[in-house]
């Protein structure tokens, strides 16, 4: 596999995108009303067990572990356009969203409704 087209690419692509993430969820609105605390929690877990299944390369549990495509430069490339364009995708929504985005389908103090960008 070419230098571009590799896993390392990949995984930085992801860790740019949390970081950005991370970065505008703290100027976000506050909600109208607030989640039970349990239901504020389970989302970061099942992400962060998701992130360990996907991005460590030490685990193997059978299935997951095995190709199910074959080594390929053009599918590796494919792979990686597809990724970009998701992530590109979610930082445009997100940057339409701006201050009223939030995890969750929720009203926020003095909620307006987005109509620009994917949401037109």
């Amino acid at each position: 596999m070419g230098s571009l087209i590799s896993w390392p690419t990949v995984t930085t692509l992801w860790m740019a995108w949390l970081i950005y993430w991370a970065v505008r969820s703290q100027n976000v609105r506050q909600g109208q009303t607030v989640e039970p605390l349990p239901w504020r929690i389970s989302t970061p877990l099942i992400m962060a067990v998701a992130a360990i299944l996907v991005f460590s390369r030490s685990l193997r549990f059978g299935p997951l572990d095995r190709r199910f495509v074959p080594e390929n430069p053009w599918i590796a490339g494919t792979a990686i356009i597809l990724v970009m364009a998701g992530l590109t995708i979610s930082v445009c929504a997100r940057r339409h969203l701006g201050q009223f985005w939030s995890s969750r389908v929720a009203l926020k103090i003095d909620h307006q409704l987005i109509q620009s960008g994917p949401y037109a």
